[in-house]
């Protein structure tokens, strides 16, 4: 195993030792050479700069510093895991995207992320969306396309490699998606101190799903406000959602969310914090055994989920950060997850990033899996 997870690294190595002589960062870092820590806890976890620029649609930004590159940068992925598709013990190479970031106009900006390949297939779109950031006047927006949701920017900007269990609880039929990109419409205040956001969403799907508002659709109007200032490591705040998905055997199932969040960053004294608590309520979860003669239905379930993490850097002088996450999760049908992940990240140079993760389920075998992840911006324009 140590044989060929070597091998499988020092080809990647140098593949990106060739592709720049110098090192490199995505593109906002490079236009101000800046250096990740600038943003991040620990790349791609956001610190409250970053969760700064993120939350004004990169409008904190300065358009004038953005236009001395090119707006594009590219992410390439090495992932290995024991337990997922990869059994057969080989590395999967296959995670290579191209971003479009920054500004389209004065007050128009945009993040596009295209992957070109993903788990060795033919990728899809994965981000689109265009901000213009004056509506009624300074530190508001308006947001459309295919957008992550109002909520905390941990659920789009996180280390571990474990996605989030709890945004995404199974109930019946119907799979909350706090966390996921969705396409829709939402409008944002955003200032040094507070945000507040609420938006109508509808399909995952890429680019199909840009005008997919249809029945079969997976509907919600979602929200978050949040008290995270700028230049203190403190992230609280709480979002919600109400909704309606369609069901298997027809019907529809009238969804509604609320949770509350907390997050302060990890000091030299002290390990940082994510504390979530989410509760859910569905009216229609669907029906025992669907499309059988004479299925029973599932009836309204209230689920509830709790996400408690903590991340710490123990070597200040090196850029390495370890995490510990627990979650538990009950759908309300009975069905109780418990889910555990610890992570190692570190840098292993300046634009490759490195993560080493095990990880657990109720009732099945624990796994390990890494990934090594390689960005770079394209040279700056002359």
């Amino acid at each position: 195993m140590r044989r060929l997870v070597l091998a499988s690294i020092f080809p990647l190595l140098a593949l990106v030792a060739s592709a720049r002589s110098a090192g490199a960062m995505p593109v906002f870092a490079e236009a101000y050479g800046y250096d990740c820590s600038k943003c991040h806890i620990q790349v791609p976890a956001l610190n409250s700069y970053g969760r700064y620029v993120q939350r004004t649609e990169y409008e904190a930004l300065d358009r004038h510093v953005l236009a001395e590159i090119v707006p594009i940068w590219v992410g390439e992925q090495a992932n290995y895991d024991t337990m997922g598709s990869f059994e057969a013990h080989h590395v999967q190479f296959g995670g290579l995207a191209i971003h479009v970031a920054g500004y389209l106009a004065d007050d128009v900006t945009t993040h596009i992320q295209q992957w070109v390949v993903e788990n060795d297939e033919p990728g899809p779109l994965d981000t689109a969306w265009v901000s213009y950031n004056h509506l009624f006047g300074p530190n508001t927006h308006l947001v459309y396309g295919l957008q992550p949701v109002p909520g905390p920017s941990l659920f789009s900007q996180w280390m571990d490699l474990a996605p989030f269990a709890v945004p995404d609880t199974v109930v019946g039929e119907h799979t909350q998606e706090f966390e996921d990109n969705r396409w829709g419409t939402k409008v944002g205040w955003a200032t040094p101190y507070f945000a507040a956001d609420i938006g109508y969403f509808g399909s995952e799907a890429g680019l199909s799903g840009a005008t997919d508002f249809s029945d079969d659709t997976d509907k919600a109007v979602q929200w978050n406000v949040e008290y995270a200032p700028f230049d203190h490591p403190l992230q609280l705040g709480v979002y919600g959602s109400h909704g309606t998905a369609p069901l298997g055997e027809g019907g529809i199932d009238r969804y509604a969310g609320t949770a509350a969040y907390f997050q302060y960053d990890e000091t030299p004294h002290a390990p940082g914090v994510l504390l979530l608590y989410q509760r859910g309520w569905d009216g229609n979860a669907g029906q025992v055994n669907p499309g059988q003669p004479n299925p029973l239905p599932l009836g309204p379930a209230a689920s509830n989920g709790t996400i408690a993490e903590l991340f710490y850097k123990p070597l200040r002088h090196y850029e390495g950060l370890v995490s510990v996450r627990e979650e538990l999760s009950s759908n309300g049908l009975g069905t109780v997850i418990h889910t555990s992940n610890a992570d190692i990240n570190f840098r292993v140079a300046r634009f490759i990033h490195a993560t080493i993760e095990g990880y657990a389920q109720s009732l099945g075998k624990p796994g390990v899996r890494y990934q090594l992840w390689w960005t770079t911006p394209i040279e700056k324009a002359h």
